[in-house]
C-alpha cells in the first residue's frame, strides 16, 4: 500500500473517540507492567491529551507498593503465629494474599490517577485475561471509575462481566484476521455488542507479547489493512440489534512510534490512533529501574533477541548483550498469577513479570534503532518531552 506523505503545513494530531470517551490526541499510552505505568506517568500523559492505560498486572509487587506488600506478608505471619504458634505461610495462603493485594493496589492506582487527571478525562485499564484474579480485577476497575478496559488474550466474556457498566469501552488486542473475525462474531452473536475499538500490534516491530509464527508477509500490517477495512466496512459483519445497523470501530496500531513522522505514517494508512509504550519507559515519571532505562539508551539493534515467555508461551523481544547476557531462569514460583503460566506447566523457565520487577529483563521492540543500529533515545527525559516529539513535525 502506498504511504501518503504530508506535504502541507503540519496539522495538529486528530482526536480519538472510543465509545463515549474522547481524547484530545489520537495517542494511547500502553499499560506497561512491572510498575512502569505509574499514576504520575499517566497523569503527565493525560495532561497532554493522550489516553493513559494503567496495568492490572501485579501492581502490589511493583516499586510504589512494595512496602505495602512486605507489610501484608509480615502481618499475616504475625496473625498466624498468634493463632497457631506457627508463622509460616502456605503457598495457597500466599497466593490468596497476592490476589487480594493486587486488586487493592490496582484500586489505589486508579484513585491516585483520578486525583491527578480529574473525573472527566478518559482513563483505561489493561487486563490480562489469563490472570487468576481477572474477574475480580475487572469488577474492581468498573466500580472505581475506569472508562475503558483493554484486554490482552481471549476475552469473549468481558461484555457479560461489564454489563452493569455500559459506558465502559471494551478494547481487545488482536493479532490477525482469524482472531479479529472470531472476536467480532462471538461478541456480536452472543452479547449483541461489538468492540468499541481494536488494538492491532505490528508483530514485526513490537516488543511483545505476540504468538509464534506470526512474522510472515501476510501479517504485515500494510498487507492486512485492506482486508481489515473491507471486513469492517461491510455492515452485516458489525450490525447488532442494540447498536443499530452499523458501527465504525476505531483501529489503533501498536509498535514502532518514536516521533511525529512515525505517527503520521500510521495515520496515513487509515489507522485512527497509535499506542505507544517503549518511548515512555526512559522518563523521569516512569518507575522502570535505572538499569532498564539505561539499557534502552545503550542498546544496539543486534542486542534484540526473541524469547519465549511464561505467559501462554507467547514470544517477547528482550535486550541480550554483555551487560544482560541472558534472561534469568526461574525454577518455581509460589504466586501462580496466571491460570496458564508456562513456568508451572514446565514448558518455560522464566517469568517475565518477575524479571522486569527485579530489573533483570528488558523488553524492547526491534524498531527502536536508527540507520546505524543505535538506540534512537539518547537520554532519560520527561514525559512532556516525549509527548512533544510525538506531536511536533
Amino acid at each position: 500500500m502506498e504511504i501518503i506523505e504530508k506535504t502541507s503545513e503540519q496539522q495538529p494530531l486528530p482526536p480519538l473517540t472510543i465509545w463515549k470517551h474522547t481524547a484530545e490526541t489520537c495517542i494511547v499510552l500502553w499499560a506497561m507492567w512491572g510498575g512502569i505505568t505509574t499514576p504520575e506517568l499517566a497523569g503527565a500523559i493525560s495532561e497532554h491529551g493522550w489516553i493513559p492505560t494503567l496495568s492490572a498486572a501485579t501492581p502490589h509487587r511493583a516499586k510504589p507498593h512494595r512496602e505495602y506488600w512486605k507489610n501484608s506478608i509480615h502481618e499475616m505471619r504475625k496473625a498466624k503465629e498468634k493463632a497457631t504458634g506457627d508463622g509460616n505461610i502456605t503457598n495457597e495462603e500466599h497466593r490468596q494474599l497476592s490476589k487480594e493485594g493486587n486488586v487493592f493496589c490496582m484500586i489505589k492506582d486508579i484513585i491516585k490517577t483520578r486525583e491527578i487527571i480529574g473525573p472527566q478525562k478518559p482513563l483505561f485499564m489493561n487486563m490480562i485475561t489469563d490472570g487468576t484474579d481477572y474477574k475480580d480485577a475487572v469488577a474492581a476497575a468498573c466500580a472505581n471509575g475506569i472508562d475503558g478496559i483493554v484486554t490482552a488474550g481471549i476475552a469473549f466474556d468481558l461484555p457479560s462481566l461489564t454489563q452493569k457498566y455500559p459506558d465502559i469501552a471494551l478494547v481487545p488486542i488482536l493479532f490477525d484476521m482469524k482472531f479479529l473475525k472470531k472476536t467480532l462474531s462471538v461478541r456480536r452473536d452472543r452479547y449483541k455488542k461489538t468492540p468499541d475499538a481494536m488494538i492491532i500490534p505490528d508483530v514485526f516491530k513490537t516488543g511483545g507479547h505476540f504468538p509464534e509464527n506470526m512474522e510472515n508477509e501476510a501479517n504485515r500490517l500494510e498487507n492486512l489493512m485492506p482486508e481489515i477495512h473491507e471486513y469492517l466496512d461491510h455492515p452485516d459483519n458489525l450490525k447488532t440489534p442494540e447498536e443499530g445497523a452499523f458501527k465504525k470501530i476505531p483501529l489503533i496500531i501498536a509498535g514502532g512510534h518514536f516521533d511525529r513522522k512515525d505517527v503520521d505514517r500510521s495515520l496515513a494508512l487509515w489507522w485512527n490512533g497509535v499506542q505507544i509504550g517503549t518511548v515512555a519507559i526512559p522518563t523521569f515519571e516512569s518507575w522502570a529501574s535505572e538499569a532498564y532505562k539505561n539499557a534502552l539508551i545503550h542498546a544496539k539493534r543486534d542486542d534484540i533477541k526473541t524469547v519465549k515467555s511464561n505467559m501462554g508461551g507467547l514470544l517477547i523481544r528482550v535486550i541480550q548483550n554483555q551487560e544482560t547476557p541472558h534472561t534469568p531462569e526461574i525454577k518455581s514460583c509460589i504466586y501462580k498469577c496466571l491460570s496458564r503460566c508456562w513456568v508451572h506447566l514446565w514448558t518455560a523457565n522464566t517469568c517475565m513479570n518477575q524479571n522486569i520487577l527485579n530489573g533483570k529483563t528488558f523488553p524492547l521492540g526491534n524498531w527502536f534503532f536508527d540507520e546505524n543500529g543505535n538506540s534512537r533515545i539518547t537520554e532519560i527525559t520527561s514525559a512532556k518531552e516525549v509527548m512533544e516529539r510525538l506531536k511536533r513535525a
